[in-house]
Formats: structure tokens, C-alpha cells, sequence
């Protein structure tokens, strides 16, 4: 493990495009695992992992990560979306994570949650604003493009805005 840390702090560039590959692959490995039991029809699942698992790599690694999660986005969207809309919705997605990391950075979030404060604010303030940033820019993404009828937003919207809720909650504490 002291072989690779210090390969990493001596080349840092290099470094951080393998970590970012390293990175894309996880995040569209895992929204490959979430979605594989809704192959047949419609993606519905109740949690996306995914965001929590950015959440809490850009808590841990910085903002040098966020490329990763962009292209892991994007290899998932490209399967579903036109490509335009699928760039634009993994841009979207860095909305949560950074939120999240600027909230819980500045309400000095402890990751070891061992005080009361720390699940609250990942749970009850984090989440839950970040969440609803990434659902309203997704779905005014969805609506511009004309990907959804109107009459399917509003519950793209709330299932958008709980799913990412529930990843962050779930996963980036783990």
C-alpha cells in the first residue's frame, strides 16, 4: 500500500486521471448493479447508491474526483438518453456532491458520526438541499429536452429528489 501511496504523491497527474478512471468505473459499475434488476421495463429504484458513493469520495478525496463521477454518469446516461441530454445530466449530477461536501465542511461534519450532530446533518440538512438541487436541474433538464411529458415531472421530480435523499443517507456513510 506504501509502494502505491507513494507512486501517487509522485505523480500527482498521473495519479489523479487514474484515480478519476478509477472512479467513472466504480460509479457506473454501481448504477449498472442498481438498475440491472429493472432491465426489463422502466428504471425505478427507491435509492441511488451512486450519489452517495460521490458524496462521500468527495468528501474523502476533494474536488479533484468530480471528472470521474462526471464520466461515470455519462457512461450510464449514454445508454438511456440522447447525448446531448446525457452530458448534460452527468453535469448536473455534480450539483449534489458539491453541496453536500460544502454543507457538511461547513457545519463541521465529523465522518466518524459519533457525535448526535453528524447523521443529522448528513440526513436532515446535506442530503436532503443537495438532493433537491440535483432533482430540480435534472428534471428542468428532462423538460427542456423534451424527454418526459409534463404530466410525468412532477412525479419524476419527487422519485429524483427521494432516490438521491436515500443514496446519500445510505451509502455515504458507509
Amino acid at each position: 500500500m506504501s509502494a502505491a501511496h507513494s507512486w501517487f504523491g509522485a505523480n500527482e497527474l498521473a495519479g489523479t486521471i487514474v484515480l478519476n478512471g478509477l472512479v467513472a468505473l466504480v460509479a457506473w459499475a454501481l448504477s449498472e448493479l442498481v438498475l440491472y434488476p429493472t432491465a426489463g421495463g422502466r428504471a425505478v429504484t427507491p435509492i441511488w447508491p451512486p450519489v452517495g458513493l460521490a458524496v462521500a469520495l468527495t468528501y474523502m478525496a476533494g474536488y479533484r474526483v468530480l471528472p470521474g463521477i462526471v464520466l461515470g454518469s455519462l457512461a450510464l446516461g449514454l445508454r438511456f438518453n440522447t447525448w446531448p441530454l446525457a452530458a448534460m445530466l452527468a453535469l448536473a449530477q455534480l450539483a449534489q456532491p458539491l453541496i453536500d461536501v460544502r454543507i457538511m465542511r461547513a457545519l463541521d461534519f465529523d465522518p466518524k458520526l459519533e457525535r448526535v450532530r453528524d447523521p443529522l446533518i448528513l440526513s436532515v440538512i446535506a442530503g436532503p438541499i443537495g438532493s433537491l438541487v440535483a432533482a430540480v436541474l435534472a428534471i428542468s433538464l428532462f423538460s427542456s429536452f423534451g424527454a418526459r411529458t409534463i404530466e410525468a415531472l412532477p412525479y419524476d421530480f419527487m422519485q429524483w429528489w427521494l432516490r438521491d435523499w436515500l443514496g446519500v443517507m445510505v451509502t455515504a456513510p458507509l
